[in-house]
């Protein structure tokens, strides 16, 4: 399972100042200025594929596949029988077999979805909101495997239950279910091959770690029953018991011989500090408040006795549990740390470069290697220069325009932002009320499956909200919910003011975020009704390359002129490039502090001034840019082979959307150009 609170780091202060970077291309050109990516954030679905949130130390776990990709039923018959007769008799008997073994795969898929999102109470109250029309019965409240035995244990489990698709005739199944047996391989072959895995990526770290996502987390947790009120003040009481089974793995790290580095505990030590200090002022003690009222107004009548009951237990539990358990983080990272520890990449470990090649193709689902990755990224990203250098060359103007682009959509807020764009954007991608149409077929959902009508347009609806200021240094600058399968109708995007500006950046997170980023592609691939599994099992390639994707077609919906949009597109795109492959060389190639810093100079960056943060970064979230860039240059060579072959750009969208979040080489497999 995942909780997904993802999300690209961001390095710039406040200020306008350190806001931008600004390079001299050849040292002939005017400045561009060149805003380094600062967003993107979101709360998706399961997928044991991906190591961007603390959740790797709680997910389904590894393995290899096990399964034939298309098992055949055969039919009897005498060998001197007629070829036309045997052939019809063949053709009854595999009609007359299919519904059984329909009805038979639909009741395994059931099973896989309910152990899957049942592995931890969290995980499953955000993926549903009716855990009963799934057959799964309310459990013991727990935070799910921590320990590097628990999680081994579990990935065992998962290989077990995967290794059961062998059972089933692929031919009988429908198209859907087909689809479902692919994805399900797919997943197979990215579980570990041994407990070691699971300790080459931290689950502290400054953005996607565990300390940082919980908080948030909580506060959005819904309170749908009372049943949902108490569960959710079990899980503070055993956060401390969790965090001390996360240390233990963390040790477990450290003494399979990848050290903890002082400067770099310091980030997460700062982070736990600043929260278990706030005692009785922390946000989430108001948030509660707020939504126990919020409960007695909406939901049931509850007496003031039982409202004064529910708010004390839970100033308690904050005060004796919850920030405690953020002082433990802080105080063991410390007795953990080394200050003689260098600061290094992964490849500098046994072990360190292969598991973070395995990375990028499961995070990507394709068989490329890493040095077809590094050559793909760095001609995307000569390209896109080349690009910026011919634009800046014929049209002169093109740098003082970009200089003043903070002043593009200052006055809008986010909400106007997001309504423009999702009527914009129709030009290139088809509306939300398509979807219903586009669905793959399957049998009629068991009492193990459940799904809800399709959603339209008009009942899609956002909620902007603003990540607290206790949070306001540790979050990124944006991120989105994802809405339980069975309550698909309410979406969420959080905005930190404190690390995002407006206009063109605010306009372009959004589209990240919204229209036709991930809050667009989840409401319509939700409205295709895909079997629970398929909305489960999201794979982070394609979803974070095609809100990276969307990201950058939103300069098209600006209304700037032609130069200019190609010119902020091909820039964004180098942006994220350059932070992409700073990523593949720390991690995969072992650059050390001074090759980051000579990349960046021989771009015409001032290296000296941000290699530093950014290499820190790259060691603490190994392999987080990979899905969001090397997934857009996926996505985008796709569009390409679709366009060669006479596809026009909204048919394309439909088709990706319908498929949904696959790995890429299933994807590929699917699209009909």
């Amino acid at each position: 399972m995942k909780f997904h609170l993802s999300s690209l780091p961001y390095f710039n202060p406040n200020s306008r100042k350190e806001r931008i970077l600004t390079f001299l291309l050849y040292g002939a050109l005017p400045t561009l200025v060149l805003v380094f990516v600062v967003t993107f954030a979101i709360l998706r679905g399961a997928d044991p594929s991906s190591s961007d949130s603390f959740s790797d130390a709680s997910q389904l776990s590894s393995g290899n596949p096990s399964t034939n990709g298309s098992l055949s039923g055969e039919g009897s018959s005498s060998s001197d029988a007629d070829p036309a007769s045997e052939d019809t008799s063949d053709s009854s008997e595999i009609s007359a077999a299919a519904p059984s073994e329909q009805e038979r795969f639909d009741t395994y898929l059931g099973t896989v979805f309910a152990v899957a999102v049942s592995e931890n109470t969290l995980s499953l109250h955000y993926k549903v909101s009716n855990p009963a029309n799934y057959g799964i019965q309310a459990g013991e409240v727990t935070w799910g495997s921590a320990t590097l035995t628990e999680l081994w244990d579990s990935c065992q489990a998962t290989r077990a239950l995967f290794a059961k698709l062998s059972d089933y005739d692929y031919d009988l199944l429908t198209k859907e279910q087909q689809l479902c047996y692919r994805l399900l391989e797919a997943v197979a072959a990215t579980l570990p091959e041994d407990s070691s895995a699971y300790l080459y990526d931290s689950v502290f770290s400054p953005t996607t770690g565990v300390q940082a996502q919980i908080p948030v987390l909580l506060a959005e947790y819904s309170f749908d029953s009372k049943e949902d009120i108490e569960n959710y003040l079990s899980l503070i009481e055993l956060l401390p018991d969790y965090f001390s089974s996360l240390l233990t793995l963390e040790k477990a790290r450290i003494e399979s011989g990848i050290p903890l580095p002082s400067v770099l505990a310091e980030r997460v030590i700062s982070q736990c500090q600043a929260i278990w200090e706030q005692t009785e002022d922390c946000f989430l003690i108001e948030v509660f408040d707020d939504k126990i009222a919020q409960f007695s107004d909406d939901v049931e009548t509850l007496s003031e006795a039982e409202i004064a009951d529910y708010t004390e237990r839970h100033d308690l539990l904050i005060l004796n549990s919850y920030l405690p358990a953020y002082r433990l983080v802080a105080t063991t990272l410390k007795e953990l740390a080394s200050e003689d520890a260098d600061v290094r990449g992964l490849s500098w470990y046994e072990g360190g470069a292969a598991w973070y090649e395995t990375l990028a193709q499961s995070q990507l689902g394709t068989a490329r290697t890493m040095e077809e990755y590094i050559e793909m990224a760095d001609a995307a990203i000569a390209e896109d220069l080349q690009q910026i250098y011919l634009l800046l060359v014929t049209d002169s103007e093109l740098s003082e325009t970009v200089l003043s682009l903070d002043e593009l959509f200052a006055d809008a807020t986010p909400e106007e932002i997001l309504n423009h764009l999702s009527e914009a954007v129709l030009v290139d991608f088809p509306s939300l009320s398509q979807a219903a149409g586009s669905a793959l077929s399957r049998p009629e959902a068991s009492a193990t499956s459940s799904s809800t009508g399709a959603v339209t347009a008009s009942d899609t609806r956002f909620t902007v909200k603003y990540v607290d200021s206790a949070l306001a240094d540790t979050l990124s600058p944006a991120f989105y919910l994802i809405p339980q399968i069975d309550s698909r109708q309410t979406n969420v995007i959080y905005l930190n003011s404190a690390k995002l500006s407006g206009g063109n950046a605010l306009f372009t997170t959004l589209a990240h975020e919204g229209f036709p980023g991930h809050l667009y592609q989840t409401s319509y691939f939700y409205s295709t009704d895909p079997h629970p599994v398929r909305q489960l099992y999201a794979w982070d390639g394609y979803v974070e390359g095609w809100a990276t994707y969307a990201e950058i077609l939103s300069f098209n919906y600006m209304g700037l002129s032609a130069n200019l949009t190609s010119l902020l597109k091909h820039n964004q795109s180098f942006t994220l490039g350059v932070y992409c492959r700073i990523d593949i060389g720390v991690n995969y190639e072992g650059w050390l502090l001074t090759d980051v810093c000579s990349y960046l100079d021989g771009f015409g960056l001032d290296g000296a001034s941000y290699a530093e943060e950014i290499f820190y970064t790259m060691v603490e979230e190994p392999g987080n840019y990979l899905k969001y860039y090397l997934g857009y240059l996926e996505l985008t060579e796709l569009a390409e082979k679709a366009a060669a072959a006479g596809m026009g750009l909204p048919e394309f969208h439909e088709q990706v959307l319908t498929l949904g979040p696959l790995p890429f080489s299933l994807l590929e497999e699917y699209l009909e150009f």
